[in-house]
C-alpha cells in the first residue's frame, strides 16, 4: 500500500529576537499506514542551522486537558530514541487519537545545541527545569558510586539510599515537577544499574575507539564485577555530567 500522509496542520515557531523572523521549526500532525491500519504521528521539523537537543509539545485540548511530549538527549542520555535533530532532519513519534481534535496552536519550546532557543518561553524553562533536576541528581549519584567502585561501599547499599532519596524527592513539596522529573529519572537509573549489575548505554560507546567495559576492567585491574561495573558507571556518569556542562544552555540552570 502506498505511504498516504494527511497533514492537519503545520505550525511554525519563530525566534523572537531575529528581525527576519525566520521560522526554525516546522511541526505537523500526520497519518500513516501501521500494521494494516493508520495511525497518528506528531512530526518535529528543524530548519534552522543547529540541532535540536530538546524539545516540549504543549497542546491545550477540551476539558482543560492538555497534550505533552518532551524530549531532551541530555537528560534521556544515550537514548537512540531522543538523539539531536540534525538540520533539515524531522523526529516523528505516535500522537494519541484523543490529542487529535486538540488546538492546532502549539505552546512547543525547543532549545538548540548552540544555545538558542525557539517558541514557548515557559517550555523551554520547563526543559531547564528538568535538566537542572538530572544534573544535581547526578551529582549526588556519582560519588557514591565512586565509593562503590573503591570499594569503601557495596552496590545494595548504595542503591537502597537512591531508592531512599527517591522517595524523600516524592515528598518534597518545594520541587517543582519538571526538576522532580529530572531528579527521579537519574535517581531511578542509578538504582537500577546498580541492582542488575548491568551497563548503559552512552555516545561514546558508539565510537570505534570505546571505553573498556565491565569485563574488560575486571581483567585489567583485577577487580570484582561490582567494582568494576560501578568504575564503568562513574566514568560513563561523568561523561553525561561532562556533556550537560558542556553545553551553552547550562549556565542558566543556576548549578
Amino acid at each position: 500500500m502506498s505511504l498516504r500522509v494527511i497533514a492537519l496542520a503545520v505550525l511554525t515557531l519563530y525566534v523572537a529576537d531575529l528581525s527576519a523572523q525566520d521560522a526554525l521549526v516546522h511541526e505537523s500532525r500526520v497519518q500513516v499506514p501501521q500494521h494494516g491500519d493508520e495511525q497518528w504521528e506528531y512530526r518535529i521539523e528543524n530548519a534552522g542551522t543547529s540541532p535540536i537537543i530538546a524539545f516540549r509539545v504543549e497542546l491545550q485540548c477540551s476539558g482543560n486537558h492538555t497534550y505533552e511530549h518532551t524530549e531532551d538527549s541530555l537528560v534521556s542520555y544515550g537514548s537512540q530514541q531522543q538523539k539531536p535533530i540534525a538540520p533539515g532532519s524531522t523526529r516523528s513519534f505516535p500522537f494519541p487519537d484523543w490529542a487529535v481534535p486538540c488546538s492546532t496552536k502549539s505552546d512547543t519550546g525547543v532549545i538548540f545545541a548552540n544555545g538558542t532557543t525557539a517558541g514557548s518561553s515557559a517550555n523551554v524553562d520547563c526543559l531547564l527545569a528538568r535538566r537542572k533536576g538530572a544534573y544535581d541528581a547526578l551529582q549526588f549519584v556519582k560519588p557514591k558510586i565512586d565509593a562503590v567502585a573503591a570499594g569503601k561501599l557495596d552496590a545494595a547499599t548504595v542503591a537502597a539510599s537512591f531508592h531512599s532519596e527517591i522517595q524523600q524527592s516524592n515528598h518534597d513539596s518545594t520541587l517543582g515537577a519538571e526538576v522532580w522529573s529530572g531528579r527521579v529519572g537519574v535517581l531511578s537509573i542509578a538504582a537500577l544499574v546498580l541492582e542488575s549489575q548491568q551497563d548503559f548505554l552512552v555516545p561514546s560507546d558508539l565510537q570505534p575507539n570505546r571505553p573498556p567495559g565491565i569485563e574488560e576492567v575486571m581483567a585489567n585491574e583485577n577487580i570484582s564485577h561490582e567494582r568494576a561495573q560501578a568504575t564503568v558507571v562513574s566514568r560513563k556518569l561523568a561523561e553525561w555530567i561532562r556533556d550537560l556542562k558542556n553545553d551553552p544552555s547550562f549556565a542558566k540552570l543556576n548549578p
